[in-house]
């Protein structure tokens, strides 16, 4: 595995503005080290991973805390993302798709169009997306089970 350039560590309340100060950061770390493409797909999985751990997970419960840690490799980027909720049962979720209209439920079909790997745990509380830089191709092995 390729050494780690960057890496961000971050445990921020859970509110919409703590997500857009840490998706600016990881902008900036991915400047210069990847196409426009691929940074735009980082920060568009990181969006949706914080928004849906802030919203759905912890209920913008600002006293509740979402831990991020993102690693950033010549090859990649992988962020994993963990909030205090119950989590969510992301198996069944995977099985439906959201309608044409549906103004929610689309963050699996995010993530099952730019990421190349996501992962949850058994409980649904923590996602790892991992996005391979540079060959622009999707290679998504899709939805897994992360036991932890």
């Amino acid at each position: 595995m390729a050494r780690v350039l960057v890496e961000i560590r971050r445990a921020i309340p859970a509110s919409l503005e703590a997500i857009e100060d840490l998706s600016l950061g990881l902008r900036h770390a991915l400047r210069g080290s990847c196409s426009r493409a691929d940074m735009f797909a980082s920060e568009l999985l990181c969006r949706e991973a914080l928004a849906n751990a802030v919203m759905h997970g912890s209920a913008q419960d600002r006293t509740r805390m979402v831990a991020f840690t993102a690693r950033l490799r010549p090859d990649s980027v992988t962020m994993d993302i963990t909030d205090e909720g119950p989590g969510f049962d992301w198996r069944r979720k995977a099985a439906h798709s959201p309608g044409d209209c549906d103004t929610c439920g689309r963050g699996l079909a995010i993530y099952e169009r730019y990421a190349s790997r996501i992962r949850f745990n058994h409980r649904g509380n923590r996602l790892i997306i991992m996005r391979r830089l540079g060959d622009g191709a999707r290679q998504n092995n899709g939805l897994e089970n992360k036991e932890k």
